[in-house]
């Protein structure tokens, strides 16, 4: 089994110690950054990047990437079931 994260070196044989579901929000940043995402309804995710990078990227249905996030616009946010994983 993969070693929890720790935001500084990207792994992917590194779990995640929980999910969480991800309510876009154009004011608010997310509770806690993010590691992975999935989209269970794909579409395009529109977020900011750990490295505050303004990004839109289009998901399949159920498709996790391992990208750093630490928040998810509602403008222009087409994805629906959008889980975090820290």
């Amino acid at each position: 089994m993969g070693r929890e994260h720790d935001f500084t070196t990207p792994d992917s044989e590194e779990v995640s110690p929980d999910s969480f579901p991800v309510v876009p929000n154009d004011t608010k940043d997310l509770e806690r950054p993010v590691r992975f995402v999935r989209c269970q309804v794909g579409g395009v995710l529109h977020v900011i990047t750990y490295n505050d990078n303004e990004r839109r990227m289009q998901f399949m249905d159920g498709e996790t990437r391992f990208v750093a996030i630490k928040k998810v616009f509602a403008t222009g946010t087409t994805c629906d079931g959008i889980e975090g994983m820290p």
